[in-house]
């Protein structure tokens, strides 16, 4: 009996010796931005129920499983891995070690190191975004934009997490081609060839005044290789996020008159449809303005009403967007058309846009001329009483004033009700000496 005791004993120190479990990585020292693959390979032990110590430093992103089995000499090796894609969630000495049912690994250190700034000189690929100002003005328009410049081949791009805009109302002016992806372009750094990705671009105006953070994106970017499978793919690197703090200055106080919250720098051209018109026709003024200016706000460029003209504006086209440098743009086209009142010459009085300069920081005018034309023709009589009644001046008058009339009582005297009695007989007697009159003239023209 104790033979067989001490047999299987040394079969358990024999399996035992035997089973082993590696815990390796690619990366021992990777960046704070950047991925790396960690395995647990287990030979010849149980692979069922373990666990890594410290894994919970790490966000995985994939992991993958592989079997493989070895007879040498009549002897069977049994080899079971686990791989997993891993990125590191902060800084510094993060320890690691795989605890099994009958082993456990050695110790793993990985060295987290602080992400490395990417730029054309230094990387295979970067984000780019266009240079921001300091300080904006509350009601600027800012231009936001990312570019992923690469340049090696690429075989994954995704966003991880997109850009964040706390406090701004946002418009997306991203364009992509007629798939939904991404718009790209070859371009040359230091007489090399690159590829260039427009991942995002948006228009971005502050809800309100003080300092302000624009978080950009963050991508996970893969170089492309010959080889597809998960375990010898390159893994993705993690570009952004990157922030930017801005400060948004309120606008000075004392706005000219029709101010409508035009900010930045327009220009402003405009041209006449002619210098005479029929009367009943219409002349036509056509104002295109343009400028990184907010146009969009600009509604009205007649400040009420003209006395010898019925005005209509219509906005014709309307149009913003990112230029190739990054810079806001917006356009605006208005037609305005006057239909006179009256014949002969008629003065279109100057038409004065306000606006704020963010250059020379203060409230400045664009100035349409005043302009003369003659309109020709006759007014009819319909029309020549509709003016006057349009002109016709209503003076007001002050209501009518009522004097205040004192009524004195009359006194009414009581009649006692004695006389009232006397009064009834004496009108019944009168009634029946009428009757009997009447009866007597009656009876004589009958004998007649």
């Amino acid at each position: 009996m104790k033979k067989y005791i001490l047999l299987l004993c040394f079969l358990g120190m024999v399996k035992m010796g035997y089973g082993e479990i590696i815990l390796d990585s690619d990366d021992t020292s990777p960046r704070l931005d950047e991925t790396f693959k960690l395995t647990a390979t287990f030979i010849d032990s149980d692979k069922d129920n373990y666990k890594i110590e410290g894994l919970d430093n790490f966000q995985i992103l994939n992991r993958g499983s592989q079997s493989s089995y070895t007879s040498i000499y009549g002897k069977v090796t049994v080899k079971k891995s686990e791989t997993f894609l891993l990125k590191p969630l902060s800084l510094g000495e993060k320890k690691l070690k795989v605890i099994g049912k009958d082993e456990n690994s050695k110790e793993l250190v990985i060295d987290v190191k602080k992400s490395e700034v990417r730029t054309a000189k230094n990387s295979k690929f970067y984000l780019e975004e266009n240079k921001l100002k300091k300080d904006y003005y509350f009601g600027e328009k800012i231009p936001f934009r990312e570019n992923l410049v690469s340049k090696v081949s690429l075989s994954g791009l995704q966003w991880v997490k997109g850009p964040d805009f706390k406090d701004f109302s946002v418009k997306d002016v991203t364009d992509a081609d007629n798939n939904g992806n991404f718009i790209q372009k070859l371009i040359r750094i230091e007489g090399k060839q690159a590829l260039e990705v427009q991942v995002y671009s948006g228009i971005l105006q502050a809800n309100s005044s003080g300092e302000k953070e624009i978080v950009g994106g963050q991508l996970a970017v893969t170089e492309s290789n010959d080889m597809n499978s998960f375990f010898n793919q390159s893994a993705p690197i993690y570009l952004g996020p990157k922030i930017e703090k801005i400060n948004i200055l309120p606008l000075p106080e004392n706005a000219p008159k029709n101010f409508q919250n035009i900010v930045g720098n327009i220009k402003i051209n405009s041209s006449w449809s002619g210098d005479s018109v029929n009367y009943g026709e219409a002349i036509t003024l056509t104002v295109n303005l343009s400028g990184d200016g907010n146009l969009a706000l600009l509604n009205n460029l007649i400040d009420g009403q003209l006395k010898e003209f019925t005005v209509y504006e219509t906005v014709k086209n309307y149009k913003e967007g990112i230029d190739n440098n990054g810079k806001y743009y917006n356009n605006k086209s208005i037609e305005v058309a006057f239909v006179p009142k009256n014949i002969g010459k008629l003065k279109i009085p100057e038409i004065k846009i306000p606006y704020f300069n963010t250059t020379s920081k203060k409230y400045e005018f664009e100035i349409i001329p005043e302009k003369t034309i003659v309109v020709k023709g006759e007014i009819s009589k319909s029309d020549k009483q509709g003016l006057i009644n349009n002109n016709t001046e209503h003076k007001y008058q002050e209501p009518l004033k009522i004097k205040e009339v004192k009524i004195e009582k009359i006194p009414i005297k009581q009649v006692e009700n004695r006389n009232i009695y006397k009064l009834s007989t004496f009108i019944l007697g009168i009634l029946n000496i009428l009757q009997l009159v009447l009866f007597i003239i009656f009876i004589k023209k009958n004998k007649r």
